[in-house]
């Protein structure tokens, strides 16, 4: 017999949104396709990265990783780089592995949460 906190939690859960597994990442059943931003201490830190700012994916194989995806902004260029690694990627996030081949050069994304060491990113 369930009891009013089971009952209560249940309710909950039942508000959540609803995830489903894709090609190693997670889509929400809104379509939303999520990545992980990395990489911004290399270019100009994590203190310029908001929520809702406007991102820029660019294809940029090269010799060592022919999947990297560079994350600009209008204004400064390179911010980061698209995750490709399960050490680097957040959560159940897309890597540039799984993701490459979804966007075309010059696909859009938003930050969706900043996080310490990145961000969490989804395509628009």
């Amino acid at each position: 017999m369930f009891c009013l906190w089971q009952l209560y939690i249940l309710l909950l859960a039942s508000d959540v949104t609803n995830y489903r597994e894709i090609d190693g990442g997670t889509e929400m059943e809104n379509d939303k396709t999520y990545f992980t931003l990395v990489g911004a201490h290399l270019f100009y830190g994590h203190k310029i990265l908001e929520k809702g700012m406007a991102l820029i994916l660019v294809k940029n194989p090269n010799e060592y990783d022919p999947e990297t995806i560079e994350i600009m902004v209008d204004g400064l260029g390179k911010i980061g780089y698209v995750a490709n690694s399960v050490t680097t990627r957040k959560g159940s996030s897309y890597s540039a592995g799984r993701l490459v081949d979804k966007i075309e050069d010059n696909d859009r994304a938003t930050i969706e949460y900043v996080l310490d060491d990145g961000a969490i990113c989804s395509l628009v």
